[in-house]
């Protein structure tokens, strides 16, 4: 599907450091998604498994290298080229690593730099929602970007704060793609807990990507 950035999108973006969309993706092709996710956690119930869907996932890997999504991300982040980074899966059934729990960034959790921002859907509606709204500590309420239901998706920037835990206590499926720049680097990150993962494609720490193992995504 098309979408067509307005002047008002993009301030609303560089202000807030999030954009939602609507119909990003036919519901047919996140419904998909999500049985295919489904059956892998099946097989492998693991943290491992929420991870690099893409690669074993048809269905993922026609949303993460989509080449329309790839191009409003590209206006979005103001990056003519980029490549995916990583994808991952949060689902109820998998708890998530304290890092993620925490008010963070992706450019905090993500051992691959640079990151240039994700875009998030909701593959299944969780039963119960919950506001975007969360209060803090002290009184304060912040904004945490997640999209409420399959009919849309948040883009969101790399220093955009966001926290899982509000959303991971709604039985909802949620799917994250992550852009990077191309020939980003593979660096450690303590607070990524999969910052060893990229191992499994022969990376070393300091190697740059290749377009082998994490494609292009946006038009030539």
């Amino acid at each position: 599907m098309k979408h067509t950035l307005l002047k008002e999108h993009f301030q609303f973006f560089n202000k807030n450091r999030f954009l939602e969309i609507h119909h990003p993706i036919s519901l047919q092709a996140l419904g998909k998604c999500c049985r295919e996710a489904k059956q892998l956690l099946e097989q492998s119930p693991s943290a491992r498994s929420t991870r690099e869907v893409w690669r074993s996932s048809p269905a993922a890997r026609k949303l993460a290298l989509n080449k329309n999504l790839g191009s409003i991300a590209s206006n979005l982040f103001m990056q003519k080229r980029l490549c995916i980074g990583y994808d991952q899966l949060f689902h109820p059934t998998i708890p998530l690593a304290k890092p993620l729990l925490q008010k963070t960034t992706l450019e905090t959790i993500s051992s691959i730099q640079t990151v240039c921002g994700a875009l998030i859907f909701c593959l299944l509606e969780p039963k119960t929602t919950t506001s975007q709204t969360v209060k803090q500590e002290d009184g304060l309420s912040v904004v945490y970007p997640f999209p409420q239901n399959p009919q849309t998706a948040m883009f969101i920037a790399s220093d955009c704060e966001l926290t899982l835990a509000p959303f991971m206590q709604q039985e909802g499926v949620y799917y994250m793609i992550v852009y990077m720049k191309p020939r980003s680097v593979y660096r450690f990150t303590p607070k990524d807990p999969f910052t060893h993962l990229p191992k499994e494609w022969n990376y070393n720490f300091g190697d740059c990507l290749n377009f082998n193992t994490h494609p292009i995504v946006t038009p030539e």
